[in-house]
């Protein structure tokens, strides 16, 4: 007798138990857990690709497509190379009690919608209310409110309100209120209200009211109320209240109110109120009020106040009411001259030189090294 049992009994009596399985979720009947039951993917399907192999039209959650990618709300996204066209804001999952989009992936080409969110973009891309990826985001970009870059932002970008990348910004970019690149930026920049580089800034760059850098500043920038740099301050700024720098300004730098550098200045700069450098004044200065130099002052100096020089004056010094200096050399022309070491043509109503090396006209000349009537004369006073 032959125990061979018959071919397709083991297929038939597995078939209740596929048909369970394929049907269940189709009429909402819950499976039973154990090894047949799986936790719910962060990634479920749902989609489906008319084409052939990843090339063709993906609609809903297809995660490659070659081609044209279409889902009301974006998810679980891998590669589209093409068009991803997401019609409303992206799916979010809960992550320690934050929700955060879920979206990830990549996209080269274009990515339109309301709110496109990948992990990088590289292309073209509008957003009606923003655009936002984990990490770079290369090319030609538009958002209606904001535009946001987790690492480096490079291309052309304009953005409705606010423009941020956490890493470098490099190109052309623009916002209506505030941008700010955490990285550094570089280029051709303009915000209506804020510009801030977490680093150093390169280029051309305006802000409506304040402009910041971690770092240096170099090229050309101009803000409505205030320019700050934690370092040197170099070519063509200007600010309508205050411009500082915590390292040297060179160039030529221009404040409404008042200029300050904790390092030196040199080149042509102009300040309504106060020109302030903790070190040299090299150069062209000129401020409505006071200049003030830790050190040196070297080259034309005006003031419509005071001017004063912690060690030394060489070149021509013009003040309003008073000028001090250890140590000056060339012409000083004020109301009073206080000078310690005078060489060379002090010109004012008082003149007054510890040791003249020079000539001294005005109403009343003092120079403490001439001795008997010749010490205070009117008029003229000289020393050689």
């Amino acid at each position: 007798m032959d125990a061979t049992p018959p071919p397709h009994r083991p297929l038939l009596s597995l078939a209740p138990l596929v048909a369970a399985l394929l049907l269940a979720p189709l009429f909402g009947v819950a499976l039973p857990q154990g090894a047949w039951a799986q936790a719910p993917s962060p990634c479920p399907s749902g989609g489906v690709l008319l084409g052939v192999g990843d090339t063709g039209l993906g609609l809903g959650h297809v995660p490659r497509v070659n081609g044209v990618r279409l889902n009301l709300r974006d998810r679980c996204l891998d590669e589209v190379n093409g068009l991803a066209l997401t019609l409303w804001t992206p799916h979010t999952r809960a992550d320690s009690g934050i929700r955060e989009a879920a979206v990830g992936g990549r996209i080269r080409g274009a990515a339109v919608g309301l709110i496109p969110v990948a992990g990088t973009m590289q292309g073209v891309g509008v957003g009606l209310v923003g655009l936002v990826t984990d990490e770079a985001m290369r090319g030609v970009y538009a958002g209606g409110l904001g535009l946001v870059s987790g690492n480096r932002l490079t291309g052309v970008q304009a953005a409705g309100l606010g423009l941020v990348s956490g890493g470098e910004m490099k190109g052309v970019q623009a916002a209506g209120l505030g941008l700010v690149g955490t990285g550094g930026i570089r280029g051709v920049q303009a915000a209506g209200l804020g510009l801030v580089s977490g680093r150093t800034l390169h280029g051309v760059q305006a802000a409506g009211l304040g402009l910041v850098a971690e770092g240096g500043i170099t090229g050309v920038q101009a803000a409505g109320l205030g320019l700050v740099s934690q370092g040197d301050i170099t070519g063509i700024q200007a600010a309508g209240l205050g411009l500082v720098g915590t390292g040297d300004i060179r160039g030529v730098q221009a404040a409404g109110l008042g200029l300050v550098s904790d390092g030196s200045v040199a080149g042509l700069q102009v300040a309504g109120l106060g020109l302030v450098a903790s070190r040299n004044m090299t150069g062209v200065q000129v401020a409505g009020l006071g200049l003030v130099a830790g050190d040196e002052m070297v080259g034309i100096k005006v003031a419509g106040w005071r001017l004063s020089a912690g060690a030394r004056i060489d070149g021509v010094a013009v003040a309003g009411y008073r000028t001090t200096a250890p140590y000056q050399r060339g012409v000083s022309v004020a109301g009073w001259n206080d000078l310690g070491v005078q060489h060379g043509l002090a010109i004012g109503l008082y003149n007054r030189a510890q040791e003249l090396r020079g000539v001294q006209l005005g109403l009343l000349n003092r120079a403490e090294n001439n001795r008997g009537a010749f010490r205070v004369l009117p008029l003229v006073n000289a020393s050689f």
